[in-house]
């Protein structure tokens, strides 16, 4: 169990934001599919605009939105900047979460605040919550 817990609060700091950029991925797609009836878990990711599949370099949280300067490189269409904002935002609650909780309990609070986000993110857009 001791080896769970990481001693350095900037390296845990790191890993939380790392996984945060992954999480915050999947949240942007599911904040978009879900609405539309879509399957959050299924099919490839592909652009918004044009529908062609992103290749697995593309689907590099933030570094690919940076090197494609925010835009498909098939069509040339604008990324929706809410993917950019909602991995920012999850890699901040998951560098923040196993910042202040080394371990497990780290783990959880992450995962909970992107499930928080998650709904937020819906109910601004949706008002899917009373």
């Amino acid at each position: 169990m001791e080896a769970l817990f990481i001693q350095s609060l900037w390296l845990r700091a790191l890993i939380g934001g790392g996984l945060g950029l992954i999480a915050g991925s999947f949240l942007a797609s599911a904040a978009i599919r879900w609405p539309n009836e879509r399957s959050v878990i299924g099919g490839r990711s592909a652009c918004d605009a044009c529908h062609a599949p992103l290749r697995p370099h593309e689907l590099i949280p933030l570094l690919s939105f940076a090197l494609q300067r925010g835009r498909c490189r098939r069509c040339g269409a604008r990324i929706d900047p809410r993917h950019l904002a909602i991995e920012l935002a999850a890699a901040l609650l998951g560098a923040v979460a196993l910042a202040a909780h080394p371990g497990p309990l780290g783990l959880v609070t992450a995962l909970l605040g992107w499930w928080l986000l998650l709904v937020a993110i819906l109910d601004l857009e949706h008002q899917w919550l009373p």
